[in-house]
């Protein structure tokens, strides 16, 4: 009796430690089982995020590059105009200014005429005497306005080789440059103009204080 007792307890105790292992073989495998779901799931989230943040940093430095071109675009827009406006301006004033030179050669012409005539009925002499001073007022006038012409024609060649030159250089990438040439050219040949202009015009005034006082005299 004592031997069957001890047999079957011990199966008994055998299958109960089959059972434990099992179940224990079955906890384990659920933990392992947790655990690599979980990795797994981070990974695929970490992956996921670096997806997510890459594809919104592209799409940012996309728009980012696409206002900085935007911007580029109006700043050159800008730039363009006010130059143009300006050479358009300048162009007008050299215009008036021809017209006004013009009008004032005219009508000193006539009076000059006018007092040659009178003064040819007195005295011959002084007839040729003043014809002389007049033709050579006429032809420095006339010199004056084809230097004018010239540097008029000038300033369109230069402008129209210029934009030539910018379309051909912004294509390179190299709108900066030109716009600072672009501003020392135009500030150059300004002030040129400015002191021819002022030059020729001081030189008409002289000649023409010079033919009154001498027509006084």
């Amino acid at each position: 009796v004592i031997q069957c007792q001890a047999v079957v307890r011990r199966f008994l105790a055998l299958k109960r430690i089959v059972t434990l292992r099992f179940n224990r073989y079955d906890k384990a495998a659920l933990i392992i089982q947790t655990n690599f779901r979980r990795h797994s799931a981070e990974v695929s989230f970490i992956f996921q995020i670096s997806d997510i943040l890459l594809c919104q940093a592209v799409a940012r430095q996309f728009l980012a590059l696409k206002r900085v071109r935007h911007t580029r675009y109006i700043k050159a827009a800008l730039i363009i105009q006010k130059n143009y406006r300006r050479h358009r301006a300048m162009v007008d004033f050299l215009y008036q200014v021809s017209d006004i030179i013009l009008c004032q050669a005219v009508a000193r012409r006539l009076l000059a005429l006018k007092r040659v005539r009178a003064m040819s009925m007195r005295n011959g002499k002084a007839a040729t005497i003043i014809q002389t001073s007049f033709r050579g007022y006429k032809a420095m006038v006339d010199f004056s306005f084809q230097v004018m012409d010239i540097i008029l024609c000038q300033t369109i060649v230069r402008r129209f080789l210029a934009m030539k030159h910018t379309k051909q250089l912004r294509k390179r990438k190299c709108a900066t440059k030109i716009q600072a040439n672009w501003r020392r050219y135009l500030e150059s040949n300004r002030i040129v103009l400015e002191n021819k202009a002022a030059s020729v015009i001081q030189t008409c005034f002289r000649g023409y204080q010079g033919f009154i006082l001498f027509v006084v005299a």
